[in-house]
């Protein structure tokens, strides 16, 4: 299997677990809180002691951007969901 499918084939198995938690009551109060973390990261990248400081400012950077890819994978998969429901 090629580096390409791996990824494909991963991508599908995330795809078809996520259908299953959409409408999860459960599920969206926890990517609430994912969307919260993301603001208090956010919060604290902007503490001068975290700017003033190369390394922190990276991690703290890097921090955020793993809850926007997060919250950017849940609502691609919303709008999935959303579109696959419009064609039926």
């Amino acid at each position: 299997m090629t580096a390409k499918q791996r990824h494909e084939f991963r991508q599908r198995r995330l795809r078809d677990s996520m259908v299953s938690l959409i409408g999860d009551e459960r599920f969206k109060t926890f990517m609430e809180e994912v969307a919260e973390m993301q603001r208090m990261a956010m919060l604290d990248a902007c503490n001068d002691r975290v700017v003033a400081n190369e390394r922190l400012l990276a991690t703290a950077l890097g921090e955020v951007r793993a809850y926007q890819a997060i919250l950017d994978c849940y609502q691609g998969f919303i709008d999935q969901a959303e579109q696959g429901l419009g064609e039926e």
